[in-house]
């Protein structure tokens, strides 16, 4: 099992699991998810979001 996550500054968790290996592809649709996730959020309160990768 392998979690992707994204976690903001006042402790709110998204994560994307996965059972296989985590590839490009995974790594995209744990953003996408995000994404979509984020986008009904940012119609309410018209914050930006700003995603860090650290390796």
């Amino acid at each position: 099992m392998n979690v992707l996550g994204f976690l903001s500054r006042s402790n709110d968790l998204f994560f994307h699991s996965s059972e296989q290996s985590v590839t490009t592809d995974t790594v995209v649709n744990a953003f996408d998810a995000f994404v979509e996730t984020y986008a009904g959020k940012y119609e309410e309160t018209k914050v930006p979001c700003c995603v860090v990768l650290d390796k």
